[in-house]
């Protein structure tokens, strides 16, 4: 536990005290506790790293802090509680007896969390819901990423779900709902969250470098269309330095249809080198969430951009090339060469002249 503790310590989202961009689904979860007729199991929904983990925790707080919501003689307006509250500071430290985190276990081989939730983990629900509650009367089990449980645990955690004990709260964090079993799913509410807006991404950029030093925002302003307004996704995009590699292929796509080979070349051979295949990932990443979100972007401008005279040549060739990385990166072909492939598949889309109005007329 040790090892992951090391890990995730700056910026862990219990340690988070704000929450930019997501003021509605706060105010819900607000509502129906105030209201003393809260449903005891909620899905937080959407894609990851956009501050999910941050609401259950404040929530859980919030409501272990406030365990009688009709003993409040102000109505709170958000789930803001003084850090310095010792509910708070019990959670920070993870010695509240009344909230559990049901996670992936810790690989000792390997030195990192294990790929899925076991039914090990999902027993200690059980286990905890058994026993009388330490302080509040509420109990609070966060499972995060609940997405990840296998079929056992999820069975597990069902029977919990389906007779629920009095005060319990179930917090489940998904960046892909769709992937839990119909059953976990039917006992839930579901809660959405969305990507965040560039100022809220600015924001919560800025507070996370705060906390951590090692947290270089020099690129910030560059890759925030890249993270798709995720906090979580803008942070790991920083630290691994793919992003570099990155920007010299938009240095090179700036002049296309002419497309500069020895540049090319030069950027497939970085890539593909012995010791850069987590950078060689990471710029197939973005090249695949960068793509689409120029294409949209020039679609719905009043005059298309320079680089994307014919969106729909662009969308063919953002097809080809996804079909080809996800090849390249599960057969472990030859990533020079796919690289090459991928600057003269975009040259070719480039060079496409924008459809007239003639032939958008004869095409209807």
């Amino acid at each position: 536990m040790a090892e992951i503790e090391e890990d995730v310590e700056p910026l862990h989202p219990r340690l988070t005290r704000g929450l930019e961009g997501h003021e509605a689904a706060e105010h819900k979860l607000l509502e129906s506790y105030l209201s003393g007729r809260m449903h005891h199991a909620w899905i937080l929904g959407g894609p990851g790293g956009i501050g999910k983990a941050t609401l259950a925790y404040r929530f859980a707080t919030f409501v272990l802090a406030n365990p009688n919501p009709a003993a409040l003689l102000v109505p709170p307006t958000s789930l803001d509680i003084d850090p310095e509250d010792p509910v708070a500071r019990r959670i920070v430290a993870q010695a509240h007896p009344d909230l559990l985190l049901v996670t992936p276990a810790w690989d000792p081989r390997n030195k990192r969390p294990k790929t899925e939730i076991g039914v090990a983990e999902a027993r200690q629900a059980s286990n905890f819901f058994a026993r009388t509650a330490g302080e509040s009367g509420w109990r609070v089990c966060i499972v995060d990423p609940a997405a990840r449980m296998n079929a056992t645990a999820a069975n597990a955690l069902l029977k919990i779900l389906e007779e629920p004990p009095s005060r319990a709260l179930f917090l489940l964090v998904a960046d892909a709902p769709g992937r839990l079993l119909r059953t976990v799913r039917s006992r839930c509410l579901k809660l959405d969250l969305k990507p965040l807006e560039e100022d809220a991404m600015t924001i919560v950029l800025r507070n996370l470098a705060a906390r951590d030093e090692g947290l270089d925002l020099a690129d910030a302003g560059k890759i925030t269309t890249l993270a798709g307004g995720s906090p979580g996704r803008a942070v790991q995009i920083l630290r691994e330095g793919g992003y570099k590699r990155f920007e010299e292929f938009l240095n090179i796509a700036r002049s296309l249809p002419s497309l500069n080979r020895p540049a090319g070349l030069k950027l497939a051979q970085q890539l593909a080198a012995r010791n850069a295949a987590a950078e060689f990932l990471q710029f197939c990443e973005l090249l695949l969430s960068w793509l689409p979100a120029h294409i949209a972007q020039a679609a719905r401008a009043a005059s298309a951009e320079p680089l994307v005279q014919h969106p729909g040549a662009w969308a063919a060739a953002y097809d080809e090339i996804n079909r080809s990385l996800r090849q390249v990166n599960a057969l472990n072909l030859d990533k020079q060469a796919a690289i090459l492939s991928v600057l003269d598949r975009l040259a070719r889309a480039a060079a496409e002249p924008p459809p007239t109005s003639s032939s958008n007329a004869s095409a209807l």
